[in-house]
């Protein structure tokens, strides 16, 4: 039986004796030769194996065999979402180990891979292992003669990300939905949160173009008073006074109105925020 576990050999299998203590007293560690068929095929290590037990032994590189490993890691799909001070979303990180095999001898052999398990990681649309230990899945391969073969493990842990309400976008919402992970509250929630946002982006945009009235005619206002300056001791200009006078009236009215209209902005915008950092309530 060969046995491929990378910390022993990276490119190659180790070939191993499965050794069962079937005596009354356990075997002490020690040095042991092996032989096939009077050939002598390499050295070993026998750990202490109570009575009863069993222990693979390794006792020779089966350079025959070629493996290499690659491993990938990523996300998956996020899988389900709360909302709490921030939008919490459950996903798994992943890993996928690919071993690719090659056969180099004319006999047909079987190979156990030992991947190492890791800790909260759980095994995924993965061919079940023949056996696990506390630190191995182990999975057997037959190997044809000269042939090639993969075998693809994908393991998974969960995990987080966390959105900031006040960072959601549409983009979120749509994705959210196709995932199926949103309840109608969640959805609800989310979409008056867009809509909100939406509203006070208006109501910002309308005071900025408030501002800029309000300077332009005090801009006026002050080319204006220079002219009256001007006037004032020029009586065939009277008719220019008054007209000047009018519109600087006319003006400050204006500004007024643009005063109050900045209040109502303000007040709207608050309310707007009071309901935007409102917490979120399931089945609200």
């Amino acid at each position: 039986m060969c046995v491929y576990n990378e910390t022993m050999q990276k490119d190659h299998p180790m070939l191993t004796i499965k050794l069962k203590n079937e005596t009354e007293i356990p075997f002490d560690e020690g040095p042991v030769a092996v032989f096939e068929e009077d050939i002598f095929a390499g050295e070993a290590i026998i750990p202490f194996v109570n009575k009863g037990l069993e222990q693979q032994i390794p006792y020779s590189v089966d350079e025959t065999i070629e493996v290499s490993k690659t491993t990938t890691s990523g996300n998956s799909e996020s899988y389900k979402l709360e909302i709490k001070k921030t939008c919490i979303i459950y996903l798994y990180s992943t890993e996928t180990t690919k071993y690719r095999v090659f056969n180099n001898s004319n006999q047909t052999k079987l190979l156990i891979i030992e991947h190492p398990k890791r800790e909260k990681y759980e095994l995924y649309e993965t061919d079940n292992p023949i056996e696990n230990s506390a630190s191995y899945h182990r999975f057997l391969l037959t190997l044809e003669p000269f042939g090639k073969t993969t075998l693809e493990i994908k393991a998974r842990s969960p995990t987080t990300k966390r959105v900031s309400i006040n960072d959601l976008t549409l983009k979120n919402l749509n994705e959210w939905e196709q995932l199926s992970i949103l309840s109608e509250n969640q959805k609800e929630f989310i979409k008056s949160r867009l809509e909100i946002r939406e509203k006070i982006n208006e109501l910002n945009k309308k005071k900025k173009e408030l501002q800029t009235e309000k300077n332009e005619i005090s801009s006026d206002q002050q080319r204006i008073r220079q002219i009256l300056d001007v006037f004032k001791d020029r009586q065939e200009e009277e008719s220019a006074r008054k007209v000047l006078l009018a519109k600087l009236k006319n003006q400050e009215q204006k500004t007024k109105e643009i005063r109050d209209e900045e209040v109502k902005i303000e007040k709207s915008i608050s309310d707007l925020n009071k309901k935007l950092n409102a917490p979120f309530k399931e089945g609200q």
